[in-house]
C-alpha cells in the first residue's frame, strides 16, 4: 500500500492546479484574439486613411496640370477658391497625422502582443523545467538564462529540454524509487518470539525471510 509523501501535492489540488493553468491558458488566448481583431480593423483604418491622402494628392495634381495646361490669365484670386485650398490642405495635414498616431499605435499594439507571447512563452519553460526536477535554489530568472529559448510545446521542444537537462544533470532533483529492505533490516524492526511448541525460533524466522527476500 503506498503512503502520500508529507508535503506532496494531493490529486485535488494537482487538478484544480491543471484547471487554473488551463483557465489562465484560455483567457490568454481569448486575449490574443481580441488583440489580433484589434489590430486588423485598426491596420483596415489606417489603410483607408492613406487611400484618403492618396486620393487627395492625385486631385490636388489633377487641379495642378490643369492649372499649367490652361491660359494663364491675370486675375485676383476668388476668396471662395483660396479659402476651398486652405481647407483641402488642412484636411490633408490632419489626415496625415492621423494616420501617423494609427501606426504608432498598431506599433505599440504589436510590441506589446510580441512581450505577451514571450513572457507565456517563459512561464511555460520554467514550468517545464521545475517539472523535470530543476532545483528550487535556482531562481526561475537563471532558468530562463542558462536554458536554451525554445517553446516546451512545440515541435521537439521538449525532446531539446529533456536532452539539455540530461547534459546538466547537476541542476536536477534525481527520483529515487523505493528502496526494498533487506531481511536483517527487517528483522532489526520486528520483535520475534519463540513459537508455542518450540520448533519456530528467530533462526527458522531469519532463514525463511532471507530465502523469499533474498540478502543478508
Amino acid at each position: 500500500m503506498s503512503e502520500k509523501i508529507a508535503g506532496a501535492p494531493t490529486d485535488a489540488e494537482e487538478r484544480a492546479k491543471i484547471e487554473a493553468q488551463a483557465a489562465d491558458k484560455a483567457q490568454a488566448r481569448a486575449e490574443e484574439e481580441q488583440q489580433v481583431t484589434q489590430a486588423r480593423i485598426a491596420k483596415q483604418q489606417a489603410q483607408a486613411l492613406r487611400r484618403e491622402e492618396e486620393r487627395a494628392r492625385q486631385q490636388r495634381e489633377e487641379a495642378r496640370q490643369k492649372t499649367e495646361q490652361a491660359p494663364k490669365v491675370e486675375m485676383p484670386s476668388s476668396p471662395a477658391t483660396t479659402a476651398n485650398s486652405r481647407a483641402a490642405m488642412e484636411e490633408v495635414v490632419a489626415l496625415r497625422e492621423q494616420a501617423e498616431k494609427e501606426r504608432d499605435r498598431l506599433q505599440a499594439l504589436g510590441n506589446e502582443y510580441d512581450q505577451r507571447l514571450r513572457r507565456e512563452r517563459e512561464r511555460d519553460r520554467v514550468s517545464a523545467l521545475r517539472s523535470m526536477g530543476a532545483l528550487a535554489s535556482l531562481t526561475d530568472e537563471q532558468l530562463l538564462s542558462i536554458t536554451p529559448d525554445i517553446d516546451p510545446h512545440s515541435a521537439g521542444g521538449k525532446a531539446q529540454l529533456a536532452e539539455w537537462r540530461e547534459a546538466n544533470g547537476g541542476l536536477f532533483v534525481v527520483d529515487e524509487g523505493p528502496k526494498i529492505p533487506t531481511s536483517s533490516e527487517i528483522l532489526e524492526h520486528m520483535e520475534v518470539k519463540r513459537s508455542a511448541s518450540g520448533l519456530y525460533d528467530e533462526k527458522f524466522l531469519a532463514k525463511m525471510l532471507r530465502d523469499n527476500l533474498g540478502g543478508s
